[in-house]
């Protein structure tokens, strides 16, 4: 599943003090890893704003990369790193401060928050300025996807279910999180003699509050409801991507789960958690909703061009091989003219406590020849 927010960083930015956007350069192997995940969903100024960036904070090739972060006050910090401060494995970058006194000497940002990061002042705006320079222009007008909602459908699960205990933690979880970010906000307003509602993200510990990652658990949450409503409702359809729904690996490029059944047929799922948002994907300079059949495509053919790799892990490489069989199971699946259904299911979450009553599924509507005309053509 994607979701784009920064977890409650709505105000940190990655920015640049460069006029319009250039076309992007070579960066060093260790960052292009790094940034490479995100980037495919992002348009392509938004993919020259970040390569831009980290071409201008690095002046020579053994020096250190300066990146500006806009973090809710009104100077624009710079902050500092190497190769080193990236960690592959634990997809995050370290950043150091200069001449850190106020602030934090030390961000965490993992790779989607950096490379969504560049966003000039939290908005989707046409016209971009960091100093009053224009840095580039961010098109936000995607082709939109058709979708029917079909139904809510029940989702109370007996104790003996599989998946029972861990939606249990999950949501225990979930409650835990949201306290301790609803703390850190009410402390930071003690401090400063101000009301929670007047308080700016950079009155309180960004580096905290983002940790207690919200989002991500709300979305391991949809993705065991969607599973459950698939079992519940095609009881004939076996999930090939991934293999195992609660510890698979987070890659990004790939569609929530796939599920086909003896007949060749195939049931797709975006699985949405409470407050999951729609992502787009940039394809020949022009923005696809999720949803759509060119989205669908695009997708389809990421998820298929993934290799194995000696660097990755056993468990990344095994999701890796799922996901390239469940792409070519969607390509078989349209040569052969089989069923070919895209669902969005949506896990509504209440608060206080945090539970689950319903899930509400819409079925996108794709154009199957068109998408058999793109494959055909691509896996």
């Amino acid at each position: 599943m994607t979701d784009n927010s920064l977890n409650g960083a709505d105000d940190l930015h990655v920015s640049s003090l460069a006029g319009n956007c250039p076309q992007s350069g070579v960066q060093t192997s260790k960052v292009d890893k790094f940034i490479e995940p995100h980037m495919s969903a992002l348009s392509d100024d938004h993919k020259s704003a970040v390569k831009k960036v980290l071409e201008d904070g690095k002046p020579t090739e053994n020096s250190p990369t300066t990146v500006l972060l806009k973090t809710g006050e009104s100077s624009r910090p710079e902050y500092t790193f190497t190769d080193d401060d990236i960690d592959l494995d634990e997809d995050k970058i370290t950043l150091t401060r200069k001449n850190a006194v106020k602030y934090p000497a030390k961000k965490q940002l993992s790779s989607e928050e950096f490379v969504h990061a560049v966003v000039v002042d939290g908005e989707p705006i046409d016209k971009a300025k960091a100093n009053g320079k224009e840095i580039c222009s961010v098109e936000k007008n995607a082709i939109k996807a058709v979708s029917t909602e079909i139904t809510a459908y029940d989702m109370s699960l007996p104790d003996n279910h599989p998946y029972a205990a861990s939606l249990n933690a999950l949501l225990a979880e979930r409650d835990t999180l949201r306290d301790e970010r609803k703390a850190l906000k009410e402390e930071a307003a003690k401090k400063l003699g101000k009301k929670v509602e007047d308080l700016k993200p950079s009155d309180w510990d960004m580096t905290e509050y983002n940790s207690k990652n919200v989002a991500a658990v709300s979305g391991k949450i949809g993705e065991l409801y969607a599973d459950v409503h698939v079992q519940k409702e095609f009881p004939d359809f076996k999930r090939i991507h991934p293999e195992d729904i609660e510890n698979a690996p987070s890659l990004s490029g790939n569609f929530d789960m796939v599920y086909q059944n003896d007949a060749g047929e195939i049931i797709i799922i975006e699985a949405k958690g409470a407050g999951g948002t729609t992502g787009t994907r940039n394809i020949n300079g022009i923005d696809y909703e999720q949803g759509t059949t060119e989205y669908a495509a695009n997708v389809t053919q990421s998820m298929a061009s993934k290799r194995v790799s000696s660097n990755f892990s056993d468990e990344k490489n095994s999701a890796i091989r799922k996901e390239v069989y469940a792409a070519r199971a969607i390509k078989f699946a349209s040569q052969d003219d089989k069923s070919i259904r895209y669902l969005r299911v949506q896990t509504p979450i209440e608060n206080d406590p945090s539970a689950v009553d319903s899930v509400k599924v819409s079925e996108y509507q794709i154009d199957k020849l068109k998408l058999k005309s793109i494959l055909d053509n691509d896996i």
